[in-house]
């Protein structure tokens, strides 16, 4: 229903509501799942499948503590931008959002 930039974190967060109500992030992917990146651990951009990966060990762990997380693929142009903010659409290339 809405999307706009997320004030949580230092990296790229888009906050979206959904028709229910619910809040939920969206943080783009920047990196291929397969890709490796050398250098210290919190070099680089925020890898989206950390959080993913995140989830799941807190489950097999039985901590239970981690918020529910999933990788999906998001048409941008038309499940994002529609709704986005002014600030948000301007985050976003031109050419990214033909994708």
């Amino acid at each position: 229903m809405r999307a706009g930039n997320s004030k949580k974190g230092t990296q790229l967060k888009v906050e979206v509501i959904l028709q229910g109500g619910q809040l939920a992030f969206f943080k783009p992917k920047r990196y291929d799942r397969d890709l490796k990146l050398e250098g210290k651990p919190f070099a680089g951009l925020d890898r989206h499948y950390g959080e993913i990966a995140a989830f799941y060990l807190s489950q097999i762990l039985e901590y239970n503590s981690a918020p529910v997380v999933l990788g999906r693929t998001v048409q941008l142009a038309e499940e994002i931008l529609k709704t986005a903010s002014a600030s948000l659409s301007t985050t976003f290339s031109v050419a990214a959002s033909k994708q």
